[in-house]
């Protein structure tokens, strides 16, 4: 991908509401989607759920990650 196209690229995600929510200061966004991603795990993962608290591991620590993947996942990529 030429720096020209990475840029509009970037631009674009930038633009784009889903980002944009997603990096704003207050992170209100990104903290309802974890909140939600929480009570899934908690409902449908319930041992690993389970091993996580106790272990003081917060779902922040690794869903942003998760979700970004997702995001970024949708785009081609060049070899």
């Amino acid at each position: 991908m030429s720096e020209e196209d990475t840029f509009w690229m970037i631009n674009y995600l930038m633009d784009s509401s889903i980002i944009r929510k997603w990096i704003t200061q207050d992170c209100e966004y990104r903290n309802a989607t974890v909140y939600i991603f929480q009570r899934l795990c908690e409902q449908k993962q319930k041992m690993i759920f389970t091993s996580l608290k106790e272990n003081n591991i917060s779902p922040i620590f690794y869903s942003s990650t998760w979700f970004m993947t997702l995001f970024c996942h949708k785009f081609q990529r060049e070899c």
